[in-house]
């Protein structure tokens, strides 16, 4: 029997809206990509990584390192994180979409 991805977790989520800001890559026929921010929403946090509801296009691939900026709560600080893609679900298509992101120490 094979398990879901929420028995496979190690870690919990947690609950955790608030707006975040990621790097992505995005090409034009004929030249190089370029990294460009873009902004989303938290919509849950744990140990392990956050996953976040982009706005528009993902802009990231499965398997890519991906320049992260996590606001905190209290204070008007956004801490950079790297994380790696782990997942990408379409949410509504070519509107949003939910993003796994792991935390790559």
């Amino acid at each position: 029997m094979a398990q879901s991805a929420e028995e496979k977790r190690k870690v919990p989520r947690h609950p955790y809206a608030c707006p975040v800001t990621y790097m992505g890559k995005v090409g034009t026929p004929g030249l190089p990509p370029q990294e460009v921010a873009f902004g989303g929403q938290i919509v849950d946090l744990s140990n392990g990584g956050v996953g976040i509801e982009t706005k528009g296009q993902a802009f990231v691939e499965i398997g890519t390192l991906v320049k992260t900026w996590i606001p905190m709560s209290s204070v008007a600080v956004e801490v950079p994180v790297l994380t790696r893609v782990q997942w990408i679900r379409d949410k509504t298509p070519g509107i949003s979409q939910l993003v796994g992101l792991m935390f790559v120490l």
